[in-house]
């Protein structure tokens, strides 16, 4: 398909005799510095803030617990890539933040978006070069410390610019029930952290979640959990401790095929003990100072009161506990878990999930990134966050994304279910793994190290068979914690090192020119966690790949048939250093050279376009050509615009817009007073036209009755349809008189869907009575995956 560029005509008032110039230059926070801190060279931070764009998580985002994303969709109203990305930006954002030290006064996110306040301007131009927004002072923050100083617990709303009051009191400890729940043979499971166990004293059956899995300074697997869960009446508990078999109460049956009743929502459990159940007892003393049976349940590290609220569960026998959380983690077939790759601290805004054995799954945010708050009267200081967290739910995982934030210690909501909330603020405290003064890390040291996953690293460049010249680039993704270390080994060569980014991305050059061959590469990756000092190391992986004189064209984005929503897509590959890159795409012809790591990048002239093209890369060197022949690259088209009407309408109102040239439209027209469309009605529902040659569409609406009504449209070009439009309201006030009116629209078209980026400087000269203006612009392309 031909790109059309649609023009935008600029039209100013005439000034007479006089010259005007207009520069719009954009502006940073460290232009507010004084001429003292703005004097020498600006500083260079270790950390930098970035985008992360959801579709780059698409591939972990598809490994998520299915009832985990259910829950990120109903709570946060978000996809789980755009969660995942999200997180990505709340690790960023807590390790810009540590490497900003005592600079900052506070710190918060609004989506992806890191916000720092100083004490004064002279530190502007170190947070300033993180990327973050800089604020001179927290009225907020004040206002939320001076609260706290008077005994209140409050949080600070960014969105709404005003301090919340907690007026509930936070509850913590187990669930009970005077009814013996389910129960199963912990000696040789192996377990995801999320699991629930239960203490039985005085004919009362307590209930509780463990939180993530980790090892002593022995290697001997420990489940960290809250120290409030092994409470009552601030007396320990000293009954006996099992694991719950949260299989049993989903309703499946027994070993005796008795169906149980099945509610993980509700206090009391059902159905009876197993057999072959083995019975522990709970003890504080080191479980090697005494004999026990294979699969009991003991407890060490009982900490409450002074912050804190954290203890340490053992299971005796050779039961395994994998480094991942799951809601219901007690049987591996009830929820798959989610691998844990590392902790970091909390943050407010950044978007937080607990897993908890009554309520399962919930997500929320952090409000509040330390307060100390009263759980049955002990003092607990950690984090609040506003997931729905119930009875039961004490001692779950809180994570954010794949990284463990703590272990929840308590809420002001004192129902079984989340529909208890009210309205209210029902928030809950969580016991921190890292970060400010009372943590796990500082309470336990080393006598518990959190267990993670570092996956085996996935190498996308070079692929097996591939043909590079004599320094290629090694690239890949893994599933592992962002500064993770990924070791690339060629043959007898010394290894090369690169840290893993926070979308999982890393990159590995090679720096010493390899001779011409064949050659074997090993790969594998390495993380210590915090907290932890012990290394986790993946598994190697292996391949090869041949050294040419000249490296061949492979062209690794895009492949046939993917599709972007960028017009000016952006094509990525390796070849020979030196050698130049052509790219033939829908009449446009760009170039590019070699990069001396192997790699190139390149992409069309900027146009408005959509549709499916065929893309030709040719790579010239000193011994000829190469060349790549991609079809079926889909352009997806941006949504049209609808034109919104001013004030009430006439029943014979025609409606109108812009769009792709010659692409098909489809109107949408639904009455406010039903949610579905009138089929019996003329003109509500669905309407198709065709923009004409300059991007114009219209459609008459004859005999719309009055009434309220909303408007939106999609277009299509090829096989690839665009977003629906932002919607309009139509407002007709008189029945129909035959005679249809357009609505108006500018002779200007507007943008159909291309993200514009309009450059930081305009000049508009003004000359007598005419008037020209010269505005500069380009389209920004995505990146593919």
């Amino acid at each position: 398909m031909s790109a059309r560029v649609i023009g935008q005509r600029l039209t100013f008032a005439a000034l007479a005799s006089s010259l005007v110039c207009i520069m719009a230059v954009g502006a940073t926070a460290a232009d507010a510095l004084n001429d003292e801190s703005s004097e020498g060279d600006q500083p260079v931070p270790d950390v930098v803030m970035r985008e992360f764009e959801p579709r780059d998580f698409t591939a972990q985002a598809a490994e998520l617990p299915s009832d985990l994303v259910e829950a990120i969709e109903r709570d946060l109203d978000m996809s789980a890539e755009r969660y995942l990305a999200d997180a990505a930006a709340a690790k960023t954002a807590d390790d810009v933040i540590a490497s900003l030290g005592d600079v900052v006064k506070s710190a918060w996110l609004d989506g992806q978006r890191l916000h720092v306040s100083v004490g004064n301007r002279s530190e502007q131009a170190a947070v300033a070069a993180t990327g973050a927004k800089v604020h001179v002072g927290d009225a907020l923050f004040d206002a939320v410390r001076a609260a706290r100083s008077q005994g209140r617990v409050a949080f600070a709303d960014r969105q709404n610019d005003k301090v919340i009051p907690i007026e509930a009191d936070f509850v913590g400890g187990p669930a009970r029930s005077g009814d013996a729940p389910p129960e199963a043979n912990s000696s040789t499971q192996t377990l995801s952290g999320g699991f629930g166990y239960v203490i039985e004293e005085s004919d009362t059956y307590y209930r509780c979640t463990a939180a993530f899995s980790g090892t002593s300074s022995a290697g001997q697997p420990l489940s960290l959990t809250a120290g409030h869960c092994l409470v009552s009446d601030s007396e320990p508990l000293d009954g006996p401790i099992n694991l719950l078999d949260l299989s049993l109460q989903d309703g499946t049956t027994d070993e005796t095929g008795h169906e149980t009743e099945g509610d993980t929502h509700a206090d009391d459990g059902n159905g009876s003990l197993l057999d072959d159940l083995t019975n522990g007892l709970l003890g504080t003393e080191d479980p090697e100072d005494e004999e026990n049976e294979p699969g009991e349940l003991l407890v060490g590290g009982l900490t409450v009161g002074g912050g804190d609220s954290a203890a340490l569960v053992e299971i005796n026998g050779e039961a395994r506990l994998r480094p991942e959380v799951a809601a219901g983690g007690g049987d591996p077939e009830q929820s798959a878990g989610l691998s844990i790759y590392d902790s970091m601290a909390p943050i407010s805004g950044a978007p937080a999930c607990k897993s908890g054995i009554t309520s399962g799954w919930t997500c929320g945010n952090v409000v509040a990134a330390e307060s100390t708050v009263k759980v049955g009267g002990d003092d607990v200081t950690g984090f609040m966050f506003d997931a729905c967290t119930v009875s039961g739910d004490s001692g779950g995982a809180v994570v954010v994304g794949h990284y463990a934030l703590g272990v929840s210690a308590g809420s002001t909501l004192t129902g079984t279910d989340c529909g208890d909330a009210g309205q209210s603020p029902q928030v809950a405290i969580g016991y921190r793994l890292s970060g400010g003064d009372t943590n796990v890390a500082s309470l336990y040291g080393d006598d518990w190290n959190l267990s993670v996953h570092v996956g085996a690293p996935a190498v996308t460049a070079p692929v097996e068979g591939d043909v590079t010249g004599k320094k290629p680039t090694f690239r890949g993704n893994i599933d592992a914690a962002a500064g993770s270390t990924v070791v690339v080994t060629v043959g007898g060569h010394e290894p090369v090192e690169a840290v893993v980014r926070a979308d999982g991305s890393w990159r590995v050059p090679i720096e010493d020119a390899l001779p011409p061959g064949r050659h074997n590469y090993t790969v594998r990756a390495q993380h210590t966690p915090s907290p932890s000092t012990r290394e986790t190391e993946s598994e190697t992986v292996e391949g090869t790949f041949e050294v040419a004189e000249v490296a061949s064209l492979v062209v690794h984005t895009p492949a046939e048939g993917d599709t972007t929503n960028a017009t000016e897509p952006r094509f990525f590959g390796t070849g020979d250093p030196g050698a130049r890159i052509t790219l033939e795409f829908d009449d446009s012809t760009t170039s590019a050279v070699v990069d001396d790591d192997g790699t190139w990048t390149v992409s069309p002239s900027g146009a408005e376009r959509a549709g499916r093209f065929e893309a030709t890369v040719t790579q010239e060197t000193r011994s000829g050509e190469d060349e790549v022949v991609l079809e079926n690259i889909g352009i997806v088209p941006g949504a049209p615009l609808v034109a919104a009407p001013e004030g009430g309408v006439e029943a014979d109102y025609a409606i109108a817009g812009s769009a792709l040239p010659d692409s098909t439209v489809a109107v949408r027209i639904l009455r406010e007073e039903s949610a579905d469309t009138i089929e019996d009605e003329p003109n509500v529902g669905e309407h198709v036209t065709v923009a004409d040659g300059e991007g114009r569409w219209e459609v008459e609406l004859n005999d719309l009755a009055p009434g309220q009504y909303s408007v939106n449209a999609v277009q299509a070009v090829d096989d690839l349809t665009s977003e629906r439009s932002a919607t309009v309201q139509l407002h007709v006030t008189s029945p129909p008189d035959g005679h249809a009116r357009t609505g108006e629209l500018d002779d200007d078209l507007a943008e159909t869907g291309s993200r514009v980026f309009v450059p930081v400087m305009v000049g508009i000269v003004l000359l007598g009575l005419g008037t020209v203006g010269i505005v500069a612009f380009r389209l920004r392309g995505l990146r593919w995956r």
